[in-house]
């Protein structure tokens, strides 16, 4: 009896002629014959590898998404022109629009220069004239561009406004700093009616009797003193304490407003 061998494993295959089963074909001699077959050789048959796969032509790119497509459609921003501003001292812009009115350092009352004005003395008794620098306040223009009409109103004056214009005795054609003041002095040292006395109440008229004893008693003359007291109550006594010049400020196109302190 034939002995059989220590270790056999697998089953037994026939060698030579008996041996019918397909010989595997090597990996290298894959050739465009085998690429119509629809079957995979069996030692390639792992799902990861196909050899249709690396004969498949390149993918096309698809196509644009929703958002890409809003996004592409967003017009650009628009290029804002730079337009440069005019010139301080012009008097009308390049676009035909006049331009913004500024107040002398002397009247606006956000400067440190705006003149201190005691409108309750009488013209002669005010220190205007002794100002260190009165001779340019008697020509320098109120506004820049110059004006020949602006108007003046005042919070504590209910209803009242003034409008300036060039003094005629003045040689200029435009308002000046000291047309301003003058023309606002000459309107508060009016004297007021009987009947517009008459209609303000108790109160206001002790207020405005107190202010008007107090102004009189300012002036150092005794003969301007009296004359002050014959004139009696003149609009200056109805702001009370606050008859002091404190600057003018923008109200509105053409319209300043009057500012005072005691």
């Amino acid at each position: 009896m034939l002995a059989l061998p220590a270790v056999f494993t697998g089953t037994p295959r026939l060698i030579g002629m008996l041996d019918k089963s397909p010989r595997p074909t090597p990996l290298n001699t894959f050739s465009q014959t085998q690429s119509h077959s629809p079957q995979m050789h069996p030692l390639h048959s792992h799902k990861s590898y196909s050899p249709v796969k690396h004969m498949s032509p390149p993918l096309k790119p698809s196509p644009p998404t929703h958002s890409a497509v809003l996004k592409s459609s967003v017009p650009p921003t628009p290029v804002i022109p730079v337009i440069p501003l005019p010139p301080e001292d012009a008097d009308e812009r390049s676009d035909g629009y006049p331009s913004p009115v500024r107040l002398s350092p002397f009247l606006a009352a956000s400067s440190a220069d705006h003149i201190v004005y005691d409108f309750s003395y009488p013209r002669a008794a005010t220190i205007l004239p002794h100002h260190p620098l009165f001779a340019l306040i008697v020509s320098e223009q109120a506004t820049q561009p110059p004006l020949s009409s602006l108007t003046v109103i005042c919070p504590i004056l209910a209803g009242w406004s003034l409008v300036i214009h060039p003094h005629s005795a003045s040689p200029f054609a435009y308002i000046t700093v000291l047309g301003v003041l003058q023309a606002i002095h000459t309107a508060l040292r009016l004297g007021i009616h009987r009947n517009e006395y008459g209609t303000l109440t108790r109160d206001e008229q002790v207020r405005i009797n107190v202010a008007y004893r107090a102004r009189c008693s300012r002036i150092a003359d005794a003969r301007m003193r009296a004359a002050e007291r014959e004139q009696g109550i003149k609009r200056v006594d109805l702001l009370g304490d606050r008859h002091i010049f404190s600057g003018l400020t923008a109200h509105s196109p053409g319209v300043w407003e009057l500012h005072l302190n005691g």
